[in-house]
């Protein structure tokens, strides 16, 4: 990837993230008003529908995060993953090592292993 396409991609992140965290200040400061309703016009004959949407926007304020909640982690989770997918594919097997009659160290391979085999 070049590295526009990099910036391109975590513009878009970023802008996502920003834009989740943001819906959920909104909700939180529709819960608050709710809640100032709810104490301002407590003494009057609405003031139980009013509590009854201040309950019912409770629910939904903790639902939406939690949701929040979720896509954070699974965001984390993604780049965990993606990082320990990377050093998998990089991982070389580290080669098999011996010494030599003179006392060098040498790869071991097959045909060294067989040598060895019938010399013995």
């Amino acid at each position: 990837m070049s590295e526009q396409e990099l910036y391109e991609l975590a513009t878009k992140r970023v802008n996502q993230r920003t834009r989740r965290w943001r819906l959920w200040a909104l909700d939180l400061l529709g819960l608050i008003f709710v809640l100032m309703a709810l104490i301002a016009f407590g003494e009057r004959n609405y003031a139980n529908l009013i509590a009854a949407v201040f309950i019912g926007w409770m629910g939904i304020f903790a639902m939406h995060s939690i949701f929040a909640w979720m896509a954070e982690n699974r965001d984390g989770d993604i780049e965990k993953e993606v990082a320990k997918l990377r050093a998998a594919l990089e991982y070389e097997k580290p080669k098999r090592l011996e010494l030599s009659d003179d006392g060098e160290l040498v790869d071991w391979d097959a045909e060294t292993a067989e040598k060895a085999k019938h010399s013995s």
